[in-house]
């Protein structure tokens, strides 16, 4: 699109100077050193979260867990959600797909893990005559090993990660590579 306009396509050093530029204008210099960052991750490793939010990579959540023990670990509704459709095109029925993505996206909005206990077992009691070997694979990774994406737990905690989510999918794709 640039180079159609007649703009070169910058390269990921040059994109990178322009927003080190655009943030130190914005917000001033850097204040704190890569040592100094270090230092302090050092004084606070004593800091204990409560959850930890994630993609549910098992290396990420296992690492987690060895640094502060066993937490709650939170999944992404969007990258939950993108797991599932994809098994579910795979493994469903085409007339059954958009019955099913609405009754997860259904869950999705529970508020109490005793709420979401109840509409799981619905939902299990519901599916497995039409689709038994999806609600296999449902109930084995997504309501026993990976079972905290659903809105009620840990109130107040960010659902998406759309910023960050966005600008790696723009690095991923290449936009800004030469």
């Amino acid at each position: 699109m640039l180079h159609e306009r007649g703009i070169t396509v910058p390269s990921i050093h040059e994109l990178n100077s322009f927003l080190r530029t655009v943030k130190n204008i914005e917000l001033g210099p850097t204040s704190i050193s890569l040592g100094e960052n270090v230092q302090w991750c050092l004084e606070s490793k004593e800091i204990n979260p409560d959850f930890l939010i994630a993609d549910g990579a098992d290396a990420l959540c296992n690492a987690f867990q060895d640094a502060v023990g066993e937490k709650t670990m939170v999944m992404y509704w969007i990258h939950m959600r993108r797991k599932v459709v994809k098994k579910i095109k795979s493994m469903v029925k085409k007339s059954e797909q958009e019955d099913l993505v609405n009754d997860i996206e259904s869950l999705q909005f529970t508020q109490d893990e005793r709420i979401f206990i109840i509409g799981s077992d619905l939902f299990v009691k519901k599916w497995p005559k039409t689709e038994l070997n999806f609600i296999e694979y449902f109930q084995n990774e997504w309501l026993t090993a990976h079972n905290a994406w659903y809105e009620g737990v840990g109130h107040f905690i960010p659902r998406t990660n759309n910023t960050l989510e966005a600008t790696n999918n723009v690095i991923k794709k290449g936009k800004y590579t030469s």
